[in-house]
């Protein structure tokens, strides 16, 4: 009986120190790169509570782990964020790690921003002999200095598929009179305001029958596509038709010919060309009150803080009122 017991307790002492054997030799390695596919050295990979560092080749390794799952994080600046559960199974683990840049960081080894606008929209934003010119563009190259880049290049984009675009990185950025919205936000981030505005109705100056928005019904009103101003169309009753334009200089054209009766769209744009066309005024009070941002991606925060910061540097320093009178002949309005 006491060898019985004996064997038992050597039996039972050999299996403890065979498992243990087994779950010390427990590892996870792998080598963290750039979306380039080039190694990243003396990079910390965080595993549950443990972390190691990535050697000159950019290999790491954890060693004598538990056979469990664990939740593996990078964090290195110029980078997203990295994130990923690992289900660790006995003996040797394998897991290459792919870090991508920022798009801050893309856009300073680049040494420009690319940005989309829909070029249609003066004085915002348009097109003169072939080149971009407005508010909106000498404001962004001036926030593209600010943050250490050489400049600001324009990539003309129809209103439609602009946001879209932007969430297909055919851009950094977005800026082209976007109304901040608490829809838009949960989409994308938006800069602190850059400009105040709101909707307000354009006709005929020889057309006396449309007075404010209670007048509009029974009328044909046009709109930009996607729009506040759109949005703010189909809020108001008895509107015989909301005919909509992916260009609101189009909608202009169709106004001063008689296809429409109205054109209802951003303050600042409206009194634009009511002020480079003679047949054309403005009616009525602002029917919404808006502000427009710039926008970026939401996993771009770090991009969206240095665009802050410059839209502050700029104010400061009297650049943010020179552009303002340069385009809209006025000091600005707070």
């Amino acid at each position: 009986m006491r060898k019985f017991l004996f064997n038992l307790l050597l039996l039972i002492s050999f299996l403890v120190v065979f498992t243990g054997c087994k779950e010390s030799s427990t590892s996870l390695t792998g080598t963290i790169k750039d979306e380039k596919n080039e190694v990243l050295s003396n990079v910390t990979i965080l595993l549950n509570g443990l972390s190691v560092k990535s050697d000159n080749k950019g290999v790491f390794t954890f060693k004598n782990l538990e056979t469990k799952k664990y939740k593996l994080s990078v964090n290195l600046e110029g980078f997203y964020p990295y994130e990923t559960e690992v289900d660790i199974l006995q003996g040797e683990n394998k897991l290459n790690v792919s870090l991508k840049y920022t798009t801050l960081t893309k856009a300073r080894k680049r040494g420009y921003l690319l940005v989309g606008s829909d070029v249609t929209y003066p004085p915002f934003e348009y097109m003169e002999n072939g080149k971009p010119i407005g508010f909106d563009v000498d404001l962004i190259n001036l926030v593209a200095k600010e943050i250490g880049l050489d400049r600001a290049e324009v990539i003309d984009t129809a209103w439609d598929g602009i946001f879209a675009a932007l969430k297909t990185e055919k851009f950094d950025i977005i800026i082209s009179s976007v109304t901040i919205t608490d829809e838009r936000k949960k989409e994308m981030l938006f800069s602190d305001p850059y400009y105040n505005s709101g909707q307000i109705i354009a006709v005929r100056k020889d057309d006396n029958r449309i007075k404010n928005e209670n007048d509009l019904k029974g009328m044909v009103v046009g709109v930009q596509i996607n729009t506040t101003g759109d949005f703010s169309a189909q809020k108001i009753p008895g509107i015989k038709e909301v005919k909509r334009y992916d260009d609101i200089q189009q909608a202009f054209q169709d106004l001063e010919i008689k296809r429409i009766d109205a054109i209802l769209n951003d303050l600042p744009v409206n009194a634009y060309f009511a002020s480079t066309r003679p047949n054309i005024k403005l009616v009525g009070t602002l029917l919404t009150k808006e502000q427009y941002g710039i926008c970026t991606r939401l996993v771009d925060s770090d991009l969206i803080n240095e665009i802050n910061s410059a839209l502050k540097k700029i104010r400061e320093s009297g650049k943010y009122r020179e552009i303002y009178i340069k385009w809209f002949g006025v000091e600005p309005v707070d």
